[in-house]
Parts: structure tokens; C-alpha cells; sequence
């Protein structure tokens, strides 16, 4: 019996970027027979090519293969080694080898496809044995053992990260994980890459095409170069103008699927008013990740997300960690771009109505985080210091002055003869997770309410209006609390340090017919989500605490919006433009 072996030479080769592939069933199997290994083809040559398609996507103008693929940075398509699997026309892997790759060159024939690596894979078999008909490769994989497995058993692996770390020499190198890009042909599924017989017509002799696509998606975030980009915000007499620091990924997924998630059977293009698929350039332009259908379990605001009785499906950032982690607004550039991994739903997620879960918070979204500069009617700066200001009452003020403006606007907390209060230092303001007389209604993060503080002496409580005062003590000091919530003039919006933040969803096809539709919304992987921020104009999202998860009011009346443009390359291009 002979032994297996797989000896891989290399030849020329080209960078990866992004892309999809596949075959039929029907091409991988082979007339939809066996080939068994004889003789003749114990000792088998197959020349594998490993095609980068470039990345892209516009949504604005789907299956392009002109402008909207991108070359990306070299970095993007750098390889630190290969594994290929060999399956016979079961699914059932046969043989596999890792591989090291070593030169390569640009492929310029083709607009979709940014390189081409070639190597010569001698397979020695076992007679009797099952021949391999198809082959995957894996680009950079993270782990070398698990997708050793059938097919079918492959598509239900998942990874927890993009891309795989190499360390030499006390540096870490991160390389991005690849491998068959996933498309209909002819209404079938395909990622394995079939093993076609060589022109020579020698039986012995094999080649192979393998598309590849990275697990991640890209984010871009530019500014536009206009005049009055930030244009300040009149609040009563005064001008809050806006200066952006930093923009991060939130809401981002912490699980993928190894080989890119889609039905096996193509859906029916009527279903969705946008192109899904290009088979033409190896490459689909949707996917279904981890949480595709998941239909909760997503927050309503910011203190859901701290609440540690609570784990959700995706990671949302607080504005410390978009300051230590971001990148400098206005970069853009090699270096000044963010990944992370495919966060795709169906359009019902979004539209929800009545929903428990705020509906930004299921879209994988970008953060700008900034800070306000408050000039007052006479052109003096304010001082805020770091407590920041609080919007209330179509001004922005300190923090005494928003107790008094609160606590002299309600009549129930009084002294012992019923009077009015006009000692305010026994007032705070605090921040109320919900409203327990609207059937718990989420407060968003971002809103405080008027409180008593620690020293209730001198205080009294009028339930209504004709009742007599009672002293407030802590038997009753929650009561009173309750009451000053959701009675006691409402809510004001708080700027702790001045700071607050814009929370722009991206977008993967945008609004049809200004619905929000499948696809609207989500990012996929090998794609280059570019969004451009036309203009800063409107009122921030406010932040009560700097360690606080940022999502905004899911109040459409008060949603903070944002002119951008969007983009999205292949690298598939995808753009966006946004106001602020």
C-alpha cells in the first residue's frame, strides 16, 4: 500500500485581498461519481492557484468589477502559511499539508482578482482508496486541526477573531485569516474548489482555482473638506460647537463562522431588490452570521450593557475605550482603518416596533467621540470643568444651577410647615435606570433626574397636594425619589467632562424606497465599508458617565443624525455619506 504524501512547490503568486468562489455539487463530484484511486493516478500532480480577489461592494452599484474593487495594503494580504484540504466527491477530507508561501506577483488581467500564488502538490495515494475531487484552502488559519473534518462538519465551525498572531523575534505580526470565497453557481452554494483534469489530458494531472476572501470587514472613516464642517448648535443663547477626537467600531460580533455562512440553495432574487450575488467574479455580497435571526437580547441602553446580570450577543464600547482604542478623527490612510467580523439580520430586526432591545444596538455602527465648546451670548467660553454640563430647559448649565432649576420647579419636598424649599444643597441629581409608573420604561444612559442626597434632615414629603408634610427619612426615601423622577420636570441630558458622541449605523445596500429593508444595514465580511462625514450640525448624544457603554435614545424624534457619505470596496467597496 502506498503512503500519503503531499509535496508543494511554488511558483508565481500574487497578493490576497478579498473575494468569493465555489463550484457546483455536480462540477465537485464529478458526473456525480467516485473516483478511486489506481494505479495510474496513485502518484497525482495537481498545480493549485490561490486567487485574492480585491475587495468591494458598492451598494449603489452591486456586481461592478470596475471601481468598486479594491487593491487594499499589502499588509491586508500578507501570508504567513497555507493548510490545504483535499476532499473526495463525498465531502470527506482525504489528505492535507501545510504550506509556507514564498514570492509572489500582481495579477492585473482581471479587475476583481488582486493576486495569484501557484503551487505544485504531488499527492502519493493509496490504491483502492477514495481519489480527492475538490479543495479548500486555508489562508492563515488560526488552528491547524479542527476544520480537518468533513464538509459539512467545516460550516459549523466558528472563530472568535480575523486574523492569526505571529510572533518573531519579539514582534507580533497579524496576518488575516482566509479562505474559499462562497457564491452561487447555477443556484447551488459552492466554497470547495473542484479539481479539474489538466489540458494534457494525462491522468495524472491536476489544477485546481481556489478563491479566497478575508473573514474581516474594513471600516474607513474620512472627513469631508468643506467649509463650516462643524457648525456650531444655538441652545437658547448660547453656541455648542462640536470638536470630534476619535471614531471606533461598536456593536461589533464576537463570533464568526469559519466559512462564510449562506443557504444552500440560492434565495430567490425577487426577495431582495439588490444584487446578492456574482458568480461572474467568484464572489456573493451577503452572509448569515452568528446572530443573523436573532431576534432579542439585545439592550436598550447603556446600563443594560453594565448590568453584569446581563450578556449580550455583541460588544459595545464606552467613550474610554473608544479614546484609548480609536483612531484620530480626520486620518485616514494605511494604519487608520478598523476591522472586525460580519454582523448581518434580516430588515424585521431593525423594524421591530415595541421591541424590548434598542434597535442601533443590533447593527454593527461606528462611534465619533468628541468634546463641546460652549460660547455664551456675550462670546464668552464657558467652564464646565470636569463635570461637564447638562442640557435642560434649552440651556446648558452647571450642576447647581441645574439642581436649583429643578428643585425650584417642584412643590412636594418642603419644609415642616409645607413651605417651599430654597436650600437646594440637599438635592442632588442622579441618573434612573427606568420608570416604573410607564411599565419600566429604559431611561437612556445619558439622562438624570433630580434626587434627594445623603442628609434628608429638614425635609419633608406632600404626597398631594392637600396632604400634610411628613418627615423624610429612609423608610420613605425611595417614594420620594420615584416621585421626583417622573414627576419633578422631567429629565435633563448630561456632558460629563462637555463630551458626547454620534452613533452612525453602517450600511451595507442603505434605506429602499426609505425603508429599512434585508441588508440595509450590516457589515460582510471582505468588504470596505467607507464612510465620509459630510458635516456636523446637529446635537451630540450625551454621556453620563466615561465608562458608560454608549447607545443612543432609540426615540426616533430624538435620534442625533449625521450627513455622511458611504462607501463600501473588494476589498468590495461600500460608501457612505452622513450629516451629523
Amino acid at each position: 500500500m502506498k503512503h500519503s504524501k503531499l509535496y508543494i512547490g511554488l511558483a508565481a503568486c500574487s497578493a490576497l485581498t478579498m473575494g468569493l468562489t465555489g463550484c457546483s455539487q455536480d462540477e465537485i463530484s464529478m458526473e456525480n461519481t467516485q473516483p478511486i484511486v489506481t494505479e495510474e493516478t496513485s502518484k497525482s500532480y495537481v498545480t493549485v492557484n490561490i486567487a485574492s480577489p480585491k475587495g468591494g461592494f458598492n451598494g449603489r452599484a452591486m456586481g461592478d468589477n470596475g471601481d468598486n474593487f479594491d487593491n487594499g495594503y499589502a499588509s491586508e494580504g500578507a501570508i504567513s502559511n497555507v493548510l490545504l484540504v483535499f476532499y473526495d466527491a463525498s465531502g470527506r477530507a482525504v489528505i492535507s499539508s501545510p504550506l509556507t508561501l514564498g514570492d509572489k506577483t500582481d495579477q492585473t488581467g482581471d479587475p476583481s482578482v488582486e493576486t495569484i500564488y501557484s503551487a505544485k502538490v504531488e499527492l502519493s495515494l493509496a490504491v483502492g482508496t477514495n481519489m480527492p475531487t475538490q479543495v479548500v484552502a486555508f489562508v492563515n488559519p488560526q488552528k491547524e486541526s479542527d476544520q480537518l473534518v468533513s464538509l459539512s462538519e467545516l460550516e459549523g465551525l466558528f472563530r472568535k477573531d480575523w486574523v492569526k498572531s505571529v510572533t518573531s523575534g519579539g514582534v507580533i505580526t497579524k496576518y488575516f485569516t482566509m479562505n474559499n470565497s462562497v457564491y452561487y453557481k447555477n443556484g447551488v452554494k459552492t466554497y470547495a474548489s473542484p479539481l479539474e483534469s489538466n489540458v494534457s489530458g494525462e491522468k495524472n494531472q491536476f489544477e485546481a482555482t481556489i478563491y479566497v476572501e478575508r473573514l474581516a470587514a474594513k471600516v474607513e472613516v474620512a472627513k469631508a473638506a468643506t467649509e463650516n464642517f462643524v457648525q456650531p448648535v444655538e441652545v437658547g443663547t448660547q453656541k455648542l460647537t462640536f470638536v470630534p477626537e476619535k471614531w471606533a467600531l461598536t456593536a461589533t460580533e464576537n463570533e464568526t463562522y469559519l466559512i462564510k455562512n449562506m443557504p444552500a440553495a440560492a434565495p430567490d432574487a425577487s426577495t431582495l431588490p439588490w444584487t446578492y450575488n456574482d458568480d461572474v467574479n467568484f464572489r456573493s455580497y451577503w452572509a448569515v452570521s452568528k446572530h443573523y435571526d436573532e431576534a432579542s437580547n439585545f439592550p436598550m441602553s447603556g446600563c443594560d450593557v453594565e448590568d453584569p446580570a446581563n450578556e449580550y450577543h455583541l460588544h459595545y464600547l464606552s467613550y474610554n475605550e473608544v479614546n484609548s482604542l480609536g483612531i484620530q478623527f480626520g486620518n485616514t490612510g494605511e494604519g487608520n482603518q478598523m476591522y472586525c467580523m460580519e454582523n448581518t439580520g434580516r430588515g424585521s430586526k431593525w423594524n421591530n416596533a415595541g421591541s424590548s432591545y434598542n434597535q442601533y444596538a443590533t447593527a454593527t455602527s461606528v462611534l465619533i467621540t468628541g468634546h463641546y465648546e460652549v460660547t455664551d451670548a456675550d462670546g464668552t467660553t464657558a467652564d464646565f470643568g470636569t463635570d461637564g454640563f447638562y442640557i435642560y430647559n434649552n440651556r446648558a448649565s452647571n450642576k447647581a444651577d441645574l439642581i436649583a432649576a429643578m428643585a425650584g420647579g417642584q412643590d412636594r419636598v418642603t419644609d415642616a410647615d409645607g413651605n417651599a424649599i430654597t436650600d437646594y444643597s440637599k438635592f442632588t441629581v442622579a441618573h434612573i435606570h427606568k420608570y416604573s409608573r410607564l411599565g419600566d420604561t429604559k431611561v437612556p444612559s445619558d439622562r438624570v433626574a433630580l434626587q434627594l442626597g445623603s442628609d434628608l434632615s429638614g425635609l419633608y414629603y406632600k404626597k398631594d397636594a392637600d396632604s400634610d408634610p411628613v418627615a423624610i427619612a429612609d423608610a420613605n426615601k425611595d417614594e420620594v425619589n420615584t416621585w421626583l423622577a417622573e414627576y419633578a420636570n422631567s429629565l435633563a441630558t448630561h456632558f460629563v467632562g462637555s463630551k458626547g458622541f454620534f452613533y452612525v449605523p453602517i450600511e451595507h445596500v442603505g434605506l429602499q424606497n426609505n425603508e429599512v429593508i434585508t441588508g440595509t444595514y450590516g457589515v460582510v465580511r471582505n468588504h470596505f465599508y467607507r464612510m465620509t462625514i459630510n458635516k456636523i450640525s446637529t446635537l451630540a448624544n450625551g454621556i453620563h458617565e466615561l465608562t458608560d457603554p454608549l447607545l443612543p435614545n432609540p426615540i426616533p424624534s430624538e435620534t442625533k443624525s449625521v450627513d455622511i457619505t458611504f462607501n463600501v470596496n473588494a476589498w468590495h467597496i461600500m460608501s457612505q455619506g452622513v450629516d451629523l
